[in-house]
């Protein structure tokens, strides 16, 4: 995972703060205009959030990010073990190890519930979340990261063939092409930051 790159003595969770994705958002989105379309792109966004302000260590704002990440799950069985989760973590009894692990092994539940909803559903969470690890690494000027294309080309190939709109496809292939060059400048990883938060 991309964000495993950016722990290096770099602020995540202040970044998080700074770039976070805003879940009421809903109408906003380039992939349809009705919310229920978007539900897994906003669960991947708000999840790769809430893995970095974990590994940032700030606990409170990944609480208030659990609670908005049960919001776009409704009912689904996964929700259950997020709200064990959440409840171990107000009982103060899991080491911040522990609670990375059982958030990290939530990916799997999630990626799972998106499939059996649709393949569109399972594309759209990878997008969400893969996209938010890309605006972290572009704000925090990670060069190791962001020259790494190749789930930005697997992530094109899907878009294209669901048929997502031309404005997130031009602006992932944006993405690519300065992911592509052999060295990045200020306005490189200022343009990668605004072209990722486009794509919504």
């Amino acid at each position: 995972k991309l964000q495993a790159q950016l722990v290096n003595g770099q602020n995540l969770a202040a970044t998080v703060k700074k770039h976070t994705f805003t879940i009421t958002d809903s109408n906003t989105y380039s992939f349809g205009d009705k919310p229920a379309q978007t539900d897994f792109f906003k669960t991947g966004r708000i999840y790769s959030e809430s893995l970095a302000l974990l590994t940032g260590n700030d606990i409170n704002a990944l609480q208030q990010h659990l609670i908005l990440l049960g919001q776009t799950l409704s009912n689904m069985p996964v929700k259950q073990k997020l709200n064990e989760i959440k409840a171990t973590m107000t009982k103060g009894t899991i080491e911040q190890d522990n609670l990375l692990a059982a958030i990290a092994r939530l990916q799997p539940d999630l990626e799972k519930q998106a499939a059996k909803q649709s393949e569109k559903d399972l594309l759209l969470f990878q997008l969400g979340s893969w996209l938010n690890d890309v605006k972290l690494a572009a704000a925090l000027k990670n060069p190791v990261v962001l020259t790494q294309p190749q789930s930005a080309t697997y992530l094109l190939d899907a878009m294209r063939k669901q048929n997502m709109p031309k404005g997130a496809i031009t602006n992932l292939e944006r993405i690519i092409i300065l992911m592509q060059s052999t060295s990045l400048s200020e306005e490189d990883y200022m343009k990668i930051l605004r072209y990722s938060k486009t794509i919504q």
